[in-house]
């Protein structure tokens, strides 16, 4: 393995663009194992290597460590957006969820809660404003961004009221209309509970559930059964409704438990780290692939 490999150097641009003038791969496409005479070895590169061989085996703080160094020093900018979601999604490892319910705002007020939202979101604004296409292949991953994103309605509601929990969860759901179907069924099953139970408004709890059964698959893998348990709310929050418009009534629409969804979008996080490592380390993919088993069975 070269140590001059592209996807060390500092010349390499956004989508695996060469940027080095001298270089007969200038303004080409560049696999991540290719080199040239040209290299220039990037700091902030080594330190986003580093992050992703630590987020893989679950040692956050050191994972947090070099994902922030990397960022600083920094990336092109669809490898910051890689490593500020996985930062993200690192700090949501540390979140306390046995606060979710009772100390649901002590929850959200956390450093840890607080970064692990604004990392993600952050990535998933750059994804949107530089045509990545990084969350239209991998809408799994948005599934801890959509429990902490409930989390954090859930204190909303508690503290100000449904109507400002509404306006929350619409606000937040527009971050994702540039994605060809919304990954965030959470967000919409709880907001169409919302206008059901809360302002009473049946035409718009039938759209946010209709929009949860047309949506894309997430995660066609749905470990635990999550979306699963998410479709078939939905489905019947749905026909509870249309029942009410046709006379029936007695029955009351289901919203989302998150509290048994944590486990499920923790897992994510390990297949998703070997994804991007790809060819940085050969020796620690083989790690990698020993301490993700681990994760699952302690996880499930």
């Amino acid at each position: 393995m070269s140590e001059n490999e592209c996807k060390r150097c500092k010349h390499k641009l956004p989508k695996n663009v060469c940027g080095a003038s001298e270089s007969q791969n200038y303004n080409q496409n560049i696999e991540p194992d290719n080199s040239c005479d040209y290299f220039l070895e990037s700091p902030a590169q080594n330190h986003y290597a580093k992050a992703l061989q630590h987020g893989v085996i679950k040692a956050n703080d050191a994972a947090i460590s070099e994902f922030e160094a990397a960022i600083e020093l920094g990336l092109p900018q669809d490898d910051e957006m890689c490593a500020r979601y996985f930062l993200g999604s690192t700090y949501s490892n540390l979140v306390n969820t046995d606060l979710a319910g009772e100390h649901i705002e002590q929850l959200t007020a956390t450093p840890e809660f607080q970064n692990a939202i604004n990392q993600m979101e952050k990535a998933v604004l750059m994804d949107s404003e530089g045509k990545y296409g990084y969350f239209s292949e991998n809408r799994a991953l948005l599934g801890k961004l959509d429990v902490l994103y409930s989390f954090q309605a859930d204190a909303i509601q508690k503290k100000e009221g449904a109507d400002d929990a509404i306006a929350f969860y619409e606000t937040k759901l527009q971050l994702f209309d540039y994605l060809p179907s919304t990954p965030m069924l959470i967000m919409l099953l709880q907001l169409g509970a919302l206008y059901y139970e809360n302002k009473g408004d049946k035409e718009r709890a039938r759209k946010y559930f209709r929009k949860i059964l047309e949506a894309d698959v997430v995660d066609p893998v749905d470990e635990g059964g999550m979306e699963a348990n998410v479709r078939q709310q939905a489905e019947n929050n749905l026909k509870i409704a249309e029942d009410m418009e046709s006379g029936v009534s007695g029955k009351k629409v289901a919203a989302a438990s998150s509290s048994g969804s944590w486990k499920v979008f923790l897992v994510l996080i390990v297949p998703a780290f070997l994804f991007l490592i790809g060819g940085f380390y050969l020796l620690f993919v083989l790690l990698a692939l020993a301490a993700g088993a681990y994760w699952w069975f302690k996880l499930k």
